[in-house]
């Protein structure tokens, strides 16, 4: 493993509880595509959620995905091109997708969401619950890389 990447649980959760956007990597039929997403972490699982229908979730559904997030980026500048770039803190794992069909279960990991954005739990709109899928993303393989 290179230097400056970790497997510490410790690390990787500080990333991920401090990173803004998590970028799913999927691929159905039509090939492969990356999208962000809102998310919240608990334990080992990344919580997120998607319409019922679309591309993402029929993705989701599917099980395997990748992922990344990214905290802390600060350029870095020199008067060489090849010392240019980022500072950075990420994380990039894989993960089992399992959709959350029980009720109570998916307005749980939604309020975990909400408290990790708003700061708080929100009151949830009973008809916007009923038409979100909520996926729970195993966590199975994750490395955090720290670039100085």
């Amino acid at each position: 493993m290179r230097k400056n990447v970790t497997r510490e649980e410790t690390v990787i959760n500080d990333i991920l509880d401090r990173a803004d956007v998590l970028h799913l990597a999927l691929c159905d039929d039509d090939g492969p595509f990356c999208v962000p997403v809102n998310f919240a972490r608990s334990g080992r699982t990344l919580f997120v959620h998607s319409g019922l229908d679309g591309r993402k979730a029929a993705a989701l559904k599917n099980g395997r995905l990748g992922f990344s997030a990214v905290t802390d980026m600060e350029p870095k500048t020199s008067d060489k091109a090849c010392k240019w770039g980022y500072r950075f803190k990420s994380v990039r794992g894989e993960a089992v997708s399992k959709i959350l069909l029980d009720e109570s279960e998916r307005a749980a990991a939604l309020d975990i969401v909400v408290r990790r954005y708003a700061g708080e739990s929100l009151p949830m709109n009973e008809d916007m619950l009923k038409i979100t899928a909520v996926f729970a993303l195993e966590m199975i393989e994750v490395t955090a890389r720290i670039k100085d």
